[in-house]
């Protein structure tokens, strides 16, 4: 356990129902609205300081701010309103783009844009900061020649910097206890630190990198031409490293970025890919800039430690651009409008917003742990106001709102984006199952779920097929988990009540049709229905559903429009092509299919899905511009079909 972190009078920590210090301005420093120390209230409080093994705690000086953070702002329905056009357009409107703030749009609008509304928090010990000063710990070693980056000229970096990070010309007091403080908190600071560089060390040999160059700046460069949109998007970044390393013969470059969180060496797709995103539009951009594509782009997790090489293949790098330009319109469009789309998800707790959010889904302990760090609804200042209120109402709507807390919620589903279509609309024959080269196979992470949900399924309750003992009632028998509690019923467009689905929302005709088409295509193929059976092929045409509305429309939820349009498709599919329950054996019997026949299977229907919705916007694009279109499937035309002979 390291000493306890007593933080300095005019110090800032992170936000809570009280914020342990200011909030705003360098340590020391007063609010920068006033310069005056009239501008908060003092209180004291004694706050849990424990580390590993332990715990203690410290007398320390709270803040409490008299003024909202955002102003000129309100909620209404699941929208934040911003009042002021200027500070969009200066604040969240921006003429390029970073990898990270495109990330966020795609997420969360409304959580983006107030992350980036408030006031800076510059404490040592966030997060991003630590991350900051480590990056400039790494910059200062691989910039000095190869044979002096030692452990030991590492260590006075660091210290140089934490004479800055720590000065004590920027404590407002200086007595001994501050002073104390102030150097106990060095230390902790430094011990972090220390662990992240030996991380570095442990991963690779500074000593032994051929560097080319650090920060390589990427500001302006235009990337996603024809992908998606004619125009490239400008991007803003930089490249931690480039490093020359060799490669059959010769030398080639390759892209290193630091990471000082948590290791994600194996990341669930299900849930994104922030980190290979990241890097891939990197990859991207210094191709745009240099003309030449490095041979490798890998993060170097120094907490962990460990190497993670991305995939950069033109697919990977399509579908991540795909997303960069959806973020790209998403921060335009809603800047046209000054109005920001919550969307609730299982990371609300992590949102600077958690506490204010009138749809926020907080449903678990270590989310509400999370929400209790951030700001509360009173400090944000952000009102409740009408549904369908105006940005011009947020300028002179009533005083804050707080959010009934919301006890449980189901989680949103969480989805991975398919991977882009290929030429060939429908690639996938039967029997053969063969993928035409240049159409994408389904993601690594999703060929695991399937593995999971469908090897059972395809085994259990089959007529004619050994079933697993515990799943081989019926529908018909009566089971503890089929019951369904009474619950009320509010206005479609209110999603959840209570935090529980309404069972009059969109969002609970969506996924009552998904069931009812899962037990159709399951009695209809000769497979028993148990409620094993029906939860698990549910749950395929679910996610097959919101992979594909995510691809469209950068969003995967039940509740929106485009999830009833992919519905119609998906009926049609699955009728078409049915899932592969069963397969023809050698000889000649009927066997369950194998995981492969699965994958395929649910590759072809998000493939035929994705041709649908994109045919159908083509049709309302260009259905006026048509002249005499049943012409191309006549005799001689450019789609007539092949003749058949006689039998």
């Amino acid at each position: 356990m390291g000493p306890p972190r007593e933080i300095p009078v005019g110090s800032r920590a992170k936000p809570g129902p009280t914020m342990v210090g200011p909030r705003w301005g360098q340590w020391g420093h007063p609010h920068p609205q006033n310069g005056s120390p009239d501008a908060a209230r003092s209180d004291t409080a004694t706050v849990s300081t424990g580390g590993h093994g332990g715990s203690s705690t410290a007398h320390v000086l709270c803040m409490t701010p008299r003024d909202p953070m955002i102003v000129d702002a309100a909620w209404s329905g699941h929208f934040l309103l911003l009042g002021d056009e200027t500070t969009v357009n200066s604040k969240l409107r921006r003429p390029e783009l970073s990898p990270s703030i495109a990330q966020g749009y795609n997420s969360c609008p409304a959580s983006t844009a107030i992350s980036r509304l408030l006031p800076w928090d510059d404490d040592p010990f966030q997060a991003n900061q630590l991350g900051t000063r480590f990056h400039e710990t790494g910059e200062a070693l691989y910039a000095l020649p190869p044979e002096e980056r030692t452990r030991e000229r590492a260590e006075a970096i660091m210290q140089k910097i934490a004479d800055d990070v720590w000065a004590i010309g920027k404590l407002s007091t200086q007595d001994d206890k501050t002073l104390r403080a102030n150097a106990a908190n060095r230390q902790r600071w430094v011990e972090h630190q220390r662990m992240l560089m030996d991380g570095l060390f442990a991963i690779e040999d500074p000593t032994t990198i051929a560097v080319e160059s650090i920060e390589f700046r990427m500001d302006g460069v235009k990337i996603g031409a024809g992908i998606g949109g004619e125009d490239g998007i400008p991007m803003k970044g930089f490249i931690d490293r480039t490093d020359l390393v060799p490669f059959e013969g010769a030398l080639r470059r390759a892209i290193r970025d630091y990471k000082a969180g948590k290791a994600k060496l194996k990341p669930n797709l299900r849930f994104g890919d922030d980190y290979g995103d990241q890097m891939r539009i990197y990859n991207a951009a210094y191709i745009e800039k240099t003309g030449e594509a490095p041979l490798e782009a890998t993060l170097l997790f120094v907490q962990g430690p460990g190497i993670r090489r991305i995939d950069l293949s033109p697919d990977a790098t399509k579908t991540t651009l795909l997303g960069f330009r959806q973020g790209w319109e998403t921060m335009h469009r809603s800047a046209d409008k000054q109005m920001y789309e919550a969307r609730p998800s299982g990371v609300c707790g992590w949102c600077p917003a958690a506490n204010s959010c009138p749809v926020a889904r907080i449903t678990t302990e270590k989310a509400r742990a999370q929400a209790s760090t951030q700001p509360s609804a009173i400090q944000l200042g952000i009102p409740v106001i009408r549904q369908g209120a105006t940005p011009s109402d947020a300028l002179t709507a009533p005083g804050v709102s707080v959010p009934v807390p919301r006890a449980t919620a189901k989680p949103a589903v969480p989805v991975t984006p398919i991977d882009p279509v290929g030429d060939d609309l429908f690639p996938i024959t039967i029997p053969d199952a063969v993928i035409p080269d240049g159409v994408p196979t389904t993601p690594a992470s999703h060929r695991a779920e399937v593995d999971r949900a469908l090897a059972d399924t395809a085994h259990v309750g089959v007529d004619g097929a050994p079933g697993r003992t515990e799943r081989n009632y019926t529908m018909s028998d009566p089971t503890p988990d089929q019951t369904v509690s009474q619950r009320a019923e509010a206005e479609p467009y209110n999603e959840t009540i209570n935090g529980q689905l309404n069972l009059n929302s969109y969002a609970a005709m969506a996924v009552t049709t998904v069931v009812s088409m899962a037990y159709q295509h399951l009695r209809v193929n000769g497979m028993k229905t148990s409620p094993a059976t029906l939860g698990k092929f549910s749950h395929v045409l679910a996610g097959i559903l919101l992979r594909v509305q995510k691809r469209t429309t950068g969003v995967a939820n039940f509740q929106r429009g485009a999830n009833a349009r992919l519905r119609s498709f998906l009926h049609t599919a699955i009728d078409q092509h049915p899932a592969p329950f069963l397969v023809a054996a050698a000889d000649g019997s009927q066997v369950p299919a194998p995981v492969e026949e699965w994958r395929k299977w649910v590759t072809r229907i998000e493939t035929i899905l994705s041709a649908c919705m994109t045919t159908a916007i083509e049709v309302y694009d260009t259905a006026d511009q048509q002249e005499d279109p049943e012409l191309a499937f006549a005799a001689g035309g450019e789609l007539s079909p092949p003749p058949v002979p006689a039998a």
